[in-house]
């Protein structure tokens, strides 16, 4: 199973090279709720599609960029429980 989740520490260098420091600054020049960058840029969230195009203006990310930091693709593993005909009958 794939998910996707955004490069973080990209997106922060792109911040930087903008001469955004901090999650203040870019929210600023965003107008996105501090919160909701903070979860982003921490990888607790993936940026909804409106939060995406902002960051992209506001960091000058061209769009082949765009697509890697934020639909960077990760294979998830999940354990699965294999149930037996015996645990059945429990």
């Amino acid at each position: 199973m794939q998910t996707r989740v955004t490069d973080t520490k990209t997106l922060k260098k792109l911040m930087v090279d903008e001469g955004i420091n901090d999650i203040a600054s870019l929210s600023s020049a965003t107008k996105i709720n501090r919160n909701t960058l903070g979860s982003v840029l921490s990888g607790k969230s993936q940026p909804s599609a409106p939060v995406m195009e902002e960051l992209i203006v506001a960091l000058n990310i061209p769009p082949h960029k765009a697509g890697e930091i934020f639909l960077a693709a990760t294979c998830v593993t999940r354990k699965l429980k294999v149930r037996t005909t015996a645990d059945n009958r429990r």
